[in-house]
């Protein structure tokens, strides 16, 4: 059952979504106010929800409006960004971006996964290698009694011979 009327304007609910809150279609034929390219180096795979994290704190900090530009149409890595904005907000704009194209390299997806392995808690991988080897030690104490005479027996006593001269004479 089709319930689109012909020739209608589109409605909030059969618009396409809108996760960073900027609207691209009201900057087409407008000029940038700033341009900011990223260098080849600091550019790293990005995905949507933190490009569009990046747009919306800059939105809410500085009352700017951000356009990422990608390199591979809509996919991948920023290859600059164009800010719209005016006065002391254009100018916080770009510093949160360099800041933001500074940290690049270093918030890195495979970074970020560092914290995430086992041996990163230096504390939780102590433990649980202690866990670990007093397991093992409890492990040996849970086999069979060893027999008398066995191969496997253990010693439960050691003979130790006296000394056969006297410590205190040896002047």
């Amino acid at each position: 059952m089709n319930l689109e009327r012909p020739g209608s304007l589109p409605t909030i609910w059969d618009a396409p979504p809108s996760a960073s809150g900027v609207d691209r279609s009201a900057f087409i034929g407008k000029k940038a106010n700033k341009t900011i390219p990223v260098p080849y180096e600091y550019r790293r795979q990005t995905t949507t929800r933190e490009r569009d994290n990046l747009v919306a704190d800059i939105k809410d900090k500085t009352n700017c409006a951000v356009i990422p530009r990608l390199e591979d149409q809509g996919r991948g890595k920023i290859k600059s960004f164009d800010v719209y904005g005016a006065g002391s907000g254009l100018e916080k704009a770009v510093r949160s971006l360099n800041v933001w194209i500074s940290d690049a390299n270093v918030k890195s997806i495979g970074s970020s996964a560092w914290a995430k392995i086992g041996a990163y808690d230096s504390d939780t991988w102590y433990y649980n290698k202690v866990q670990l080897l007093e397991d093992e030690r409890k492990q040996q104490f849970k086999g069979p009694i060893p027999g008398e005479g066995g191969a496997e027996s253990i010693p439960l006593h050691s003979v130790s011979p006296e000394p056969t001269h006297d410590c205190k004479n040896d002047d």
